[in-house]
């Protein structure tokens, strides 16, 4: 695996995995799906169903 240097975490980052892997164990940590993977993030999804009625 390649080194690409020091890479900084924000604390907030940090306490989220230590609450996440508090909660969950190592599974936790594991990378998730993103809630609203490929859905637009411009348009509020309630403003888009309207206008797919309107239609």
């Amino acid at each position: 695996m390649p080194y690409y240097g020091a890479t900084e975490y924000s604390p907030k980052s940090i306490a989220s995995w230590i609450s996440r892997y508090t909660r969950e164990g190592f599974e936790g940590l594991k990378p998730r799906r993103r809630s609203d993977k490929g859905e637009s993030g411009k348009i509020p999804r309630d403003v888009r169903e309207r206008i797919i009625q309107l239609r």
